[in-house]
């Protein structure tokens, strides 16, 4: 009897034994995604602002018409958070304004190249290793070519963001497309990029909402505090975009978001540092104010 008890006691140690060998594996196995799953929900931590709705009482605001807005000092319009999809396609008279990044050949929006310098240094500075452009405007034209010759893997003509000007798809040396991630230099920019007013615009968790699968190469500019906000709380552009409700007012940090069709004109805090407006291609306009 002793020596049955014996054999019984041995093999519960080895099932037990065999869960924790499997449990480590499989943990050793999903370590990337757990990490990358902490490093996003970091974001949404107490230190961070969160995006709150106030009336517009409480904003204290003026309502201008869309020709005074554009006269209105510190007002500035671009088309940092125009979503751009199969569903909300760019215009075909769209024209952005484009700029060469240090004369080095590569044209994008200004708003994007100002950024992606800062993007850029950081990377340098962080991962000691260069960061480089592999594809950014295109025309309309060139994406035609590109969806004749790749079929379904392409956006259509005018489904693309690299039409646009504000996308980018990046890399370092030896580490492009999906092995971009496997470089110091990918992992930073896909956990960073928000700190300097760009997204993953397809991120891992974001198919559903954008029917691409994950491109960690593939940097959208968006703009801060919009940029911030989407990656801490692993959002994506469409439920950012479509998420924000017409005609309320929201807080995040020192500033003031708010989306209007401007049909009536747009509604604004009475005194503001600046405000930039753009279109999100959807019908209404996205108006960000700098409040203090």
């Amino acid at each position: 009897m002793k020596a049955r008890s014996k054999k019984l006691n041995l093999t519960i140690v080895a099932a037990v034994l065999a869960i924790f060998i499997a449990g480590t594996a499989a943990a050793a196995h999903f370590m990337p995604e757990i990490k990358s799953f902490v490093a996003a929900m970091a974001g949404t931590a107490d230190k961070k602002p969160q995006l709150t709705a106030i009336s517009g009482d409480e904003a204290k605001v003026k309502t201008y018409t869309f020709d005074e807005l554009k006269e209105t000092a510190g007002v500035d319009f671009d088309n940092s958070l125009m979503l751009i999809n199969n569903k909300h396609k760019l215009p075909s008279d769209y024209s952005p304004e484009l700029t060469d990044i240090n004369n080095s050949g590569v044209s994008l929006d200004k708003k994007f190249a100002d950024a992606y310098i800062a993007l850029r240094k950081a990377v340098s500075d962080n991962c000691d290793d260069k960061l480089y452009i592999m594809s950014s405007f295109r025309t309309a034209e060139e994406q035609k070519e590109i969806k004749e010759s790749e079929g379904d893997t392409a956006a259509g003509v005018g489904a693309s963001e690299h039409q646009s000007g504000l996308a980018a798809d990046v890399y370092v040396m030896y580490h492009a497309g999906a092995g971009f991630l496997d470089s110091e230099a990918g992992k930073f920019v896909n956990e960073n990029c928000g700190n300097y007013g760009f997204i993953i615009r397809y991120p891992d968790y974001g198919v559903k909402y954008t029917g691409i699968s994950y491109e960690p190469w593939h940097i959208r500019f968006v703009g801060l505090p919009h940029s911030d906000i989407i990656s801490s709380q692993r959002l994506t552009l469409e439920q950012y975009v479509e998420g924000l409700k017409e005609n309320v007012f929201y807080t995040y940090g020192e500033y003031i978001i708010t989306r209007q069709s401007g049909e009536n004109g747009f509604s604004l805090p009475e005194s503001f540092i600046y405000c930039t407006v753009s279109p999100d291609n959807t019908g209404c306009y996205i108006c960000t104010v700098k409040v203090k």
